[in-house]
């Protein structure tokens, strides 16, 4: 029997990140699962004042070589007539040099609408681990 291909991906919270290899076969149900666990291990802080949590899953982005620089990943999306939307997403290992590079890269050659930046400041072991 063949195996099912798998993606790699970034999911993103909280200034957290994994990187992960999602199977082609994964359902929706179990998708929904996994963001709502990697969320939680994400540690959402809690808004000063208040008893209510801020949980702010920030996306998940399938990686391309393509769309890679160095440590840096990118996803990019049509913005509308005018070009294209990037965000780039730097690891705690990303220079600042390497972000500045990149953005030039991509103004220089590219009809760039909007270019922000998520910086992962921890990485997270996801799927857990568990010891018996």
């Amino acid at each position: 029997m063949p195996i099912a291909p798998s993606f790699p991906y970034y999911l993103l919270a909280n200034g957290c990140g994994a990187r992960l290899d999602i199977p082609g076969s994964f359902s929706s149900e179990a998708w929904g699962n996994m963001i709502r666990e990697f969320t939680q291990l994400a540690q959402p802080r809690i808004r000063r004042g208040t008893d209510d949590w801020l949980d702010h899953y920030d996306g998940s982005h399938q990686l391309f070589e393509s769309q890679r620089s160095g440590t840096i990943y990118w996803s990019e999306n049509l913005a509308g007539r005018d070009g294209m939307s990037f965000l780039l997403i730097a690891t705690p290992d990303t220079t600042l040099e390497e972000l500045r590079a990149l953005k030039a890269h991509l103004y220089d050659t590219r009809d760039v609408v909007q270019c922000t930046t998520y910086r992962i400041r921890r990485w997270i072991t996801f799927p857990p681990t568990t010891t018996a």
